[in-house]
């Protein structure tokens, strides 16, 4: 079964105000690129494309119950929501622990070099 848009957008909102807390299956930094895995406090799940160290798009969202958004689905109005949707470099370093260009390889209190 498909999740609706407006769950969706709701829980990446949640997870940008801190609502709902992530953790990772493995750490984000050993995923130069590719998809990081997360387990959300609320019981979803969500996949993330990391991209050379940047947040790049949502590949996959699972709600506690089962229901599924994968990437390039359509939202409400036709169009993907991944076309639509990112986070700022901070919310990724902060929610989802994707670091940016990092001066070097440590915890999130690592500062990141201007870019």
């Amino acid at each position: 079964m498909k999740l609706a848009t407006k769950d969706v957008l709701d829980f990446l909102k949640q997870i940008e105000t801190g609502e709902v807390q992530l953790t990772a299956e493995v750490d984000p930094q050993d995923v130069y690129a590719g998809n990081v895995h997360y387990a959300a406090s609320n019981g979803w799940k969500i996949v993330i494309f990391n991209d050379c160290n940047e947040w790049d798009y949502v590949d996959r969202v699972e709600s506690a119950d089962g229901r599924q958004w994968n990437f390039g689905d359509d939202n409400d109005e036709g169009e993907p929501i991944s076309q639509d949707y990112g986070v700022s470099d901070e919310v990724a370093w902060e929610r989802y622990g994707i670091p940016g260009y990092l001066k070097s390889r440590e915890p999130r209190l690592t500062e990141r070099s201007p870019g």
